[in-house]
């Protein structure tokens, strides 16, 4: 499966961290009011993204497959047995002094970790969030607080081969002129 990452932008790629037990996929952060959650590397995986030299650099990822193992999410090498599915990692969309979540339908979430802006979240914070897409699905993110000109309401959606991102005004034009969205990776 393709592999992206949203947090004010698209990017096309999973950023994956060194460190001990081993290499994984980090969501939240640690400390008061705030989770840090793990998405573990398979060690097939990561013999071949660790580089000797620089054992604490994150590298990035663009294909891969998710498979549970017990109660555990862990990232697989991209045997392409899901070509048709899209991985995304939404990092935290809140405003200032506000939160967001999931538009209807929500989707189904496979791992979260939860990140926070001042003591103990005081000044805004919310989710990390992993989860998967099939073709033709979408997930629509609400946000609130001082959003500084940013959209309150983003839709991205898998097609299959390209994710794309749309706000309000964007996707209103779309589905009235049946033209592409604004941004296609």
């Amino acid at each position: 499966m393709k592999l992206f990452t949203y947090s004010t932008r698209l990017a096309p790629a999973w950023k994956i961290e060194a460190g001990p037990p081993g290499p994984a996929l980090l969501l939240g952060e640690q400390g008061r009011g705030r989770r840090l959650a793990r998405v573990p590397v398979a060690a097939e995986l990561a013999a071949e993204l660790v580089p000797a030299p620089a054992p604490r650099q994150p590298t990035t990822l663009e294909v891969a497959d998710l498979e549970r193992r017990g109660g555990t999410i862990i990232v697989l090498p991209g045997r392409d047995s899901a070509p048709r599915t899209a991985g995304l990692v939404i990092r935290d969309q809140s405003g200032y002094r506000g939160s967001w979540t999931f538009g209807t339908p929500a989707p189904k979430v496979l791992a979260e970790g939860r990140k926070a802006y001042g003591i103990a979240g005081n000044v805004g914070g919310g989710p990390e969030i992993l989860l998967t897409l099939g073709e033709g699905e979408e997930v629509e993110i609400v946000r609130s607080g001082r959003l500084y000109g940013a959209p309150s309401r983003v839709w991205l959606r898998w097609d299959g081969s390209a994710m794309t991102v749309e706000s309000s005004q964007d996707r209103a034009a779309r589905l009235d002129a049946g033209r592409p969205a604004s941004e296609v990776w």
